[in-house]
């Protein structure tokens, strides 16, 4: 039902009594200016969220295998402290690389360590000396910043 308002906003008091309609009162701007604001932050949330989704795309399975290796070579210090700085690490190098060019660049930081002739092909392969560097200054940088050193 339509209430009768005049140019100002005020309703006109006089007028809706003698049309016999109820009196509502309309939205004020600020509730819409809420509501947009409301609108905008929420689109704006759902596309970072998103971004960082696309960002962090790595299997749960190989974050819990990094913090392990990276808490087993520091068994030394306190457990908890760890597990929240080998988290920080992976996370961080997540941030750093794409999750595919992450298994590349690790497999090829673990193989050369490989003993023997099973690990002389990509010991000695140059391809290979790139990637596990690359892979180490990746990490390098992470642990710098989660305070591995």
């Amino acid at each position: 039902m339509k209430a009768a308002w005049s140019r100002g906003g005020q309703i006109d008091l006089r007028l809706a009594v003698l049309l016999g309609k109820k009196i509502a009162r309309p939205e004020s701007k600020t509730k819409r200016t809420e509501k947009v604001t409301r609108a905008a932050l929420i689109a704006t949330a759902s596309a970072l969220c998103w971004g960082v989704a696309l960002a962090n795309d790595f299997r749960t399975a190989d974050r819990v295998q990094y913090v392990f290796e990276c808490m087993r070579e520091r068994s030394d210090r306190p457990h908890y402290e760890m597990v929240y700085k080998c988290s920080c690490a992976i996370d961080a190098i997540a941030a750093q690389i794409p999750y595919d060019e992450y298994v590349e660049l690790w497999t090829a930081a673990r193989g050369i360590s490989i003993a023997g002739e099973r690990g002389a092909e990509l010991r000695d392969a140059q391809v290979s000396r790139d990637m596990a560097k690359k892979f180490r200054n990746v990490e390098d940088k992470a642990k710098e910043k989660c305070f591995l050193k």
